[in-house]
C-alpha cells in the first residue's frame, strides 16, 4: 500500500476516489500489517542462523517495553493504597526469613529504589528484626509514589528462599503478590539481558580486590547504573564500596 501511495503522490499512478478510500480503510491497514509480517519473515530467512538470536532479543525487548507501558497506564488509574505489596508486607511470622540469606545462597560470600533479596524477605516477615523499619519506609515511599525496581536475578534467589523457608501456601501467596505488583505497574521488573550480563562481567574484572561481591549484586549494579537508581533496600555493604554513588535504605 505504501508503494501505491508514493506512486500516486508522485503522479506515477492514477487512483480513483473509491480506491483512495480503500487504501486508508481498516481492511487495507490490516492487509498492510500482514504484508509487513510476511516481509519480515522473508528477511529473517536471509539472516545467518547465528544472527537470529540478536533479533529475538530485540523483539523480546520491544514486548517488555510494551508490557511496561500498559502497566504504567494502569498504574495511573489506581491509587497507591491499592498496591498489592502492602498485603505482602508482614504477611508471615517466620522470625528469621532474611537472616543469613547471602550465606545460604552463596556460602561465606557473600529515589527510585531498587529492592534486593534482603529487602524482599525482611518486608515479608513481620518477625524480622528490622521489619517495622522497612515496612514503615516502604509505606512512606508508596505515599511519595517512589518508583520501585527489582530484577529477575534478585527474584530468582528471593523465590528460592521463600519456597525453601516458608510453607508452600505462604510462599505461593508471597510470589503472587509480587507478580500482581509487576502486572499492575507498582513494581518495575528489569531483565538481565545479554548486554547487561556482559557489563556485569566487566564490573567483575574491574573490582579485582572485591572478590566477595556476588555476580548477582554486580548485575543489580548494572541495572541501577543504567536506570540512575542510587537507593537500594539491602543490608549489603558491597554497594557502598564500589564508587558508584549507591546508598542503602532505610
Amino acid at each position: 500500500m505504501l508503494l501505491i501511495v508514493i506512486a500516486h503522490e508522485s503522479g506515477m499512478l492514477s487512483v480513483t476516489a473509491a480506491e483512495k478510500q480503500w487504501l486508508f480503510s481498516e481492511d487495507a491497514l490490516m492487509s498492510t500489517g500482514s504484508m509487513r509480517k510476511e516481509q519480515l519473515v522473508q528477511e529473517l530467512a536471509r539472516l545467518p542462523e547465528e544472527r537470529l538470536q540478536e533479533v529475538l532479543h530485540f523483539v523480546e525487548s520491544l514486548l517488555r517495553q510494551e508490557q511496561q507501558a500498559r502497566a504504567e497506564t494502569l498504574l495511573h488509574e489506581r491509587g497507591p493504597e491499592q498496591d498489592p505489596l502492602l498485603q505482602y508486607s508482614g504477611g508471615v511470622a517466620h522470625g528469621s526469613l532474611a537472616r543469613d540469606s547471602a550465606q545460604e545462597l552463596y556460602g561465606t560470600e557473600g529515589v527510585a529504589i531498587f529492592i534486593a533479596t534482603w529487602g524482599w524477605l525482611t518486608l515479608r516477615d513481620r518477625r524480622e528484626a528490622r521489619h517495622r523499619q522497612v515496612d514503615r519506609f516502604y509505606r512512606e515511599g508508596r505515599r511519595r509514589r517512589d518508583s520501585l525496581y527489582t530484577d529477575d536475578y534478585v527474584l530468582d534467589e528471593t523465590i528460592t528462599l521463600l519456597f525453601r523457608r516458608l510453607p508452600f501456601v505462604r510462599a505461593q501467596e508471597s510470589l503472587q503478590y509480587i507478580q500482581q505488583a509487576i502486572a499492575e505497574g507498582y513494581l518495575r521488573l528489569e531483565w538481565i539481558t545479554p548486554q547487561r550480563f556482559e557489563k556485569a562481567i566487566e564490573l567483575r574484572y574491574r573490582f579485582q580486590d572485591r572478590s566477595r561481591i556476588s555476580f548477582m549484586d554486580l548485575t543489580s549494579m548494572v541495572v541501577m547504573s543504567e536506570r540512575e537508581i542510587e537507593a537500594i533496600l539491602t543490608e549489603d555493604d558491597h554497594f557502598l564500596h564500589v564508587g558508584m554513588d549507591f546508598r542503602k535504605v532505610p
